[in-house]
């Protein structure tokens, strides 16, 4: 139900101007990822919704506008940081 909700906000939330679309592909560690592109590619990115066990609610995270999807480089720092939660929130906590 979600992701019907989800695809219907992005539909009714689109730009008509042709200044932005979107392309959803699958990443084999990421699973579905949304591809935001911008007529400005600076403005580029790409978006994805992870879980992790020890966590009741999705998150998202964002990266760097390449055609291909994320650099296997994001892949290992998404790794990394998603190992120890803590360690992220003590580092982000003055933030929130």
């Amino acid at each position: 139900m979600a992701g019907r909700l989800q695809k219907l906000f992005r539909l009714l939330n689109r730009d008509l101007t042709g200044q932005t679309w979107e392309r959803e592909v699958t990443h084999p560690y990421f699973g579905p990822i949304v591809y935001l592109g911008h007529v400005d590619s600076a403005k580029n990115y790409w978006e994805a919704e992870l879980t992790h066990p020890t966590l009741t609610e999705k998150f998202s995270v964002t990266f760097k506008e390449t055609s291909e999807g994320p650099e296997p480089s994001e892949e290992l720092f998404c790794c990394a940081i998603l190992a120890d939660l803590d360690k992220l929130f003590f580092k982000c906590r003055d933030a929130f």
